[in-house]
C-alpha cells in the first residue's frame, strides 16, 4: 500500500499538545525507517504530540556560512556530537522518533493530522552540487550552498538582493517503519511506509494516512522545508528546523476500508463534484484494456473527488509499475489536451512527472522523454510548463538527455533561472 494525502478545507484547530518530544541524541533516527528501532515516546490513539525536527545541513556548514556558535540550536550540536557513526545511516536525514501508537497494527491505517507548523531557526540553507539533482552539469558546474534568512514577521525568505519567497513550512519526511522483511530502510526515497516524500502541499491542516507495517506504527519525522517549489530541482529546498505538532488516530482495519491491500483511494473533505475526475480523466476504458491493472483501482481513480489528489493516485498507479510507458503517456496527454484542467493540476504536475519518470525502464523513459519534448514546443504555456518540468526531471539521465534538442536544454537552464528572478519557484 501507498501513502495518502487527505487536503483538508480548514485547517486544524489550534490546541495544546498532550505530549513534547523534543530532538537529542536519545530521540533521533539518523537516516533510516525501521521496524526494529527502539520508540522514544509511546501515545494512545487520538492524543497530540509536539515535535521539535532538525534541519538536514549540519552546524560545521551553517558556521561556514555565517551562523553565529550562539545561534546554532543546542539540540543540534548535541546530535552531532553524540550519535555514534555507527548508528547513523544508510540515509541522511535526522528524523525525530519512533512514535510508538498504542493499538496500531499491521494492516491499520495510521491517520497523522498536521495542526500546525511553526519555524524553530530564522534562517534556512539550499546547496547544490553539479552531480546531484536535475540542474544541468554543463551549466552549473560548481557547487555551493546558501544561508537563506528567514523573515518571521514578514513571513518571507531572503533568498537574495530584491528576491522575497513565501514562507510555506511543511515537512519533508513523514512516516512509519516499513516490513520487518525489509530491514532498515534508507530515508531518502519514499515508499509505501510514506518518508521522504518532499510534498510541499502537506503544510498545516493537511492530513496523510499512511497503512501500518509494524507494531506501533512507529512514526517518525523530521527534513523541515521553510518552503519548495514543485520538486528538488536542485535536491534541496529551503532546509530548517520545524516544529510540529501533530494528532495521532488508529484506524482499524475494519474502519479503513478506503486504504485496503492493493485498492488504493483517495477520500477528502471538500465538496468538489464526484464527477470533475471523469470530465478531467475520460481514461476508464483505457485502463481497462490492461488486464495487469485492477478493476477495484480503475474504479478508486474514476472515483477521486479532487483533481489534485486523482493526479496524486496517478502518479501512485504508475510508480507501482501499473501504468506503464505508453499507457502513462497516454493519460498524460489526456490531461494536457483538457481545456478544463483545473490550476491545482498543473501546480503539482512535476510531482506527478517526477515519480512517472522515476518509475520507467530507460526504453520506457525514451517514449515520455519524447512526451516531455512535445510539450515543451506547444504553444498552450501550461502545457509547455509541464513538458520542461518532465524535462527538467529526465535531463540527468545519460540515455534521455540526446533525445532533447540543444535549444530545449538552454531554455530550461534559462527557465530555471528566470523563474528563480521571477520569483516563481523554489530551488
Amino acid at each position: 500500500m501507498k501513502p495518502l494525502l487527505v487536503f483538508l478545507a480548514a485547517l486544524a484547530a489550534a490546541q495544546a499538545a498532550d505530549f513534547k518530544l523534543t530532538a537529542s541524541p536519545a530521540t533521533v533516527a539518523w537516516g533510516y525507517y525501521w521496524a526494529e528501532a527502539k520508540p522514544v515516546l509511546r501515545i494512545q490513539s487520538g492524543d497530540t504530540v509536539e515535535v521539535l525536527t532538525m534541519s538536514t545541513s549540519n552546524p560545521t556548514s551553517l558556521a561556514r556560512l555565517g551562523v553565529k556558535d550562539e545561534d546554532i540550536q543546542p539540540e543540534f550540536k548535541a546530535i552531532y556530537a553524540d550519535v555514534p557513526r555507527e548508528q547513523r545511516g544508510p540515509g541522511g536525514h535526522i528524523l525525530t522518533g519512533p512514535i510508538f501508537v498504542e493499538g496500531a497494527e499491521p494492516g491499520d491505517v495510521l491517520e497523522v493530522r498536521i495542526q500546525k507548523i511553526k519555524l524553530a531557526t530564522p534562517y534556512a540553507t539550499n546547496g547544490f552540487s553539479p552531480t546531484r539533482g536535475v540542474l544541468p552539469p554543463e551549466d552549473f558546474k560548481q557547487g555551493k550552498s546558501r544561508l537563506i534568512p528567514l523573515d518571521l514577521q514578514r513571513n518571507v525568505a531572503r533568498f537574495a538582493d530584491g528576491i522575497e519567497i513565501p514562507l510555506h513550512p511543511f515537512f519533508g519526511s513523514m512516516g512509519v517503519a516499513p516490513d520487518a522483511a525489509q530491514g532498515k530502510v534508507d530515508s531518502a526515497p519514499p515508499g509505501e511506509h510514506a518518508g521522504n516524500i518532499d510534498n510541499k502541499d502537506m503544510v498545516e491542516g493537511t492530513t496523510l494516512y499512511i497503512p501500518v507495517h509494524a507494531p506501533g506504527a512507529l512514526f517518525e519525522v523530521g527534513d523541515g522545508h521553510a518552503g519548495q517549489g514543485n520538486g528538488e530541482v536542485d535536491i534541496t529546498a529551503m532546509g530548517t528546523s520545524l516544529v510540529g505538532t501533530f494528532q495521532f488516530i488508529v484506524l482499524a482495519r475494519e474502519r479503513a476500508g478506503f486504504v485496503q491491500a492493493g485498492q488504493p483511494a483517495i477520500v477528502t473533505t471538500s465538496d468538489h463534484d464526484s464527477d470533475a475526475i471523469r470530465s478531467l480523466l475520460p481514461h476508464a476504458s483505457l485502463l481497462e484494456k490492461h488486464s495487469d491493472l485492477a478493476s477495484d483501482e480503475v474504479a478508486s481513480l474514476s472515483r477521486a473527488p479532487n483533481p489534485a489528489l486523482a493526479g496524486f493516485l496517478f502518479a501512485y498507479l504508475t510508480w507501482s509499475g501499473k501504468l506503464k510507458g505508453e499507457l502513462a503517456a497516454d493519460l498524460l496527454d489526456q490531461i494536457f489536451a483538457n481545456p478544463s484542467v483545473p490550476p491545482e493540476v498543473w501546480d503539482s504536475m512535476p510531482f506527478w512527472l517526477e515519480m512517472a519518470s522515476a518509475a520507467q525502464p530507460p526504453e520506457k523513459r525514451a517514449a515520455l522523454t519524447q512526451r516531455y519534448v512535445e510539450l515543451a514546443q506547444r504553444p498552450d504555456p501550461r502545457a509547455a510548463r509541464a513538458g520542461f518540468a518532465g524535462l527538467a526531471i529526465v535531463i540527468s539521465d545519460e540515455e534521455s538527455k540526446p533525445l532533447i534538442p540543444p535549444e530545449l536544454r538552454s531554455k530550461l537552464a534559462g527557465l530555471y533561472l528566470g523563474w528563480i528572478q521571477d520569483r516563481k519557484s523554489v530551488v
